[in-house]
């Protein structure tokens, strides 16, 4: 039963919970799925309980959607018997209820039925027609961001940058909320025309904590108070997972490669074994060693640079925290409280700031010393046409003739001068049936000069 309710889960985003029934000749078990795990009832006598029976029934074949496990806030149009056009109720950034058309589902990868179950959405808001962005672990606000894999170091950078930033608000006196499930499938790109600040975006708060009077900590399973470095920690794991597991222009590496292989450590049953392949980050041994030729390798010098300069900065905050914990455990007279840390909490952020800003800094500084050159490709049919007869018009060649690259980017090619840096007047760029833009055209063929990258994963946890 288990499996098909995985596949019930997989296929139908917007569902909550699955029930189904266990019938043999004497008794009855109701079986509820959700993200919590699995629940049954004690075996009921169907002959001595017929009423109990009927109502199992009858719930199971209820018409109200809710009742039968589904969000009803998700409408669909149904048409010829399958589901057509979507539409998403939510509350809108006046605290009004809004219906938005769905354009697509945002898959968040995940190796297991149980867990938070984050479910997003792109949809259009129907009086602007921007594109927007649904959590459903985002206190049912819909998000001006976007659900776009980033496609560059630098649009990654400063998405992640702008979410730390975020998050350093959230912890500020004002508001005192700490998020506790930093990872990298809870940090959502924001659009390309938002100011800086607003590039990165965290979403799902259903662990989130706000301290109050009454309860002014949070501890973990083991006891030990969770605190905002915790989660500038996770952030940290954000920046190593991408590092390891994608590539700058946002492909994924090679599966068998030793990035996705030191990742999959993470994802260990055992607490412990998940946590000594983080700690193997900061030591000396071969998985530190590893990460580093990873980074450097495929993210270049600047990203490399980030790399180690965040995770010396961990090391020695975790060390700090560590050795706090460990006298207040053997109650040593005069060594400092876990406040005299959380006093510093400015400056760690400004601290982790710095170093992104410069990492920033540099990737464009990169970008504006080597600029994005377009790479000549082999002609297709249509350029060989028209270099043999320059007089030839476009629109007089067949549609077959005329490629995608031939119409976006290899005409301009094949015409920009030797020295690359300007384009010649000539009469064909002003027939072409469509207008050109020479900087889409060689933009979208451009490869940031230390690599580019990505993200997807079915990894849980700290991203």
């Amino acid at each position: 039963m288990a499996a098909f309710v995985r596949r019930i889960f997989r296929t139908q985003p917007n569902r909550v919970h699955v029930r189904s029934l266990v019938i043999t000749e004497k008794h009855v078990r109701l079986v509820h799925f959700d993200r919590a795990g699995p629940q049954i009832t004690p075996p009921i006598d169907i002959h001595l309980h017929p009423d109990t029976f009927v109502r199992l029934l009858a719930g199971l074949t209820s018409i109200s959607e809710r009742t039968l496990g589904l969000d009803d806030s998700i409408q669909w149009t149904i048409m010829d018997g399958r589901k057509g056009q979507g539409t998403l109720t939510a509350t809108d950034s006046n605290g009004e209820r809004k219906t938005y058309p769905i354009l697509e589902h945002l898959p968040i990868p995940r190796d297991r039925m149980f867990g938070r179950g984050t479910t997003c959405w792109r949809v259009q808001d129907p009086d602007t027609s921007e594109e927007l962005v649904d959590s459903d672990s985002s206190d049912d606000e819909i998000l001006r961001a976007t659900g776009r894999v980033f496609t560059s170091p630098l649009q990654f950078l400063c998405a992640l940058c702008d979410a730390i930033a975020g998050h350093r608000r959230l912890v500020d006196d004002d508001l005192r909320v700490l998020h506790r499930d930093i990872s990298q499938n809870n940090i959502l790109l924001g659009r390309d025309d938002v100011p800086e600040g607003e590039r990165g975006v965290v979403i799902d708060f259903d662990l989130a904590f706000r301290v109050t009077e009454e309860q002014p900590v949070i501890t973990a399973g083991n006891h030990i108070q969770h605190d905002y470095l915790d989660d500038l920690e996770s952030f940290f794991y954000v920046l190593v997972y991408i590092f390891l597991v994608f590539r700058p222009d946002g492909s994924l590496a090679s599966g068998k490669g030793e990035g996705p292989a030191m990742v999959y450590k993470w994802t260990a049953e055992c607490p412990e074994a998940a946590a000594s392949g983080k700690r193997g980050l900061f030591g000396y041994g071969d998985d530190a060693e590893t990460a580093c030729e990873v980074v450097e390798k495929y993210w270049g010098p600047v990203c490399f640079a980030l790399f180690e300069q965040f995770r010396r900065w961990v090391k020695r905050v975790t060390r700090e925290k560590f050795t706090l914990l460990l006298h207040r455990k053997h109650r040593r007279e005069g060594v400092p409280s876990l406040a005299t840390l959380h006093a510093q909490r400015d400056e760690h952020y400004a601290e982790v700031l710095k170093v992104f800003d410069h990492a920033i800094d540099a990737v464009r500084a990169a970008a504006v010393a080597h600029p994005p050159v377009a790479t000549p490709t082999a002609p297709s049919i249509g350029t060989a046409l028209l270099h043999q007869n320059p007089s030839l018009n476009l629109a007089d060649l067949p549609a077959s003739a005329i490629s995608a690259s031939l119409r976006k980017s290899t005409l301009l090619q094949y015409l920009i001068s030797p020295d690359r840096r300007s384009l010649h007047a000539h009469p064909r760029l002003l027939r072409l049936p469509r207008p050109v833009d020479p900087l889409a055209s060689s933009s979208a063929g451009w490869k940031a000069p230390m690599n580019t990258l990505t993200r997807h994963s079915p990894m849980p946890g700290a991203l």
